[in-house]
């Protein structure tokens, strides 16, 4: 998906509210496809 993103030039993008993913949460997680408040949300509904 990263690679996907990458070639999209969607990388760094939240999937969900196409907001950008904080550099520091790309640092630790290359691979995060949201950023913390929609992973949190997401985390807590379901």
């Amino acid at each position: 998906d990263a690679l996907r993103a990458l070639a999209d030039n969607g990388y760094g993008f939240c999937e969900q509210c196409n907001e950008l993913i904080a550099f520091e949460r790309l640092l630790a997680r290359p691979e995060a496809n949201l950023c913390i408040s929609c992973q949190n949300h997401a985390d807590t509904t379901t």
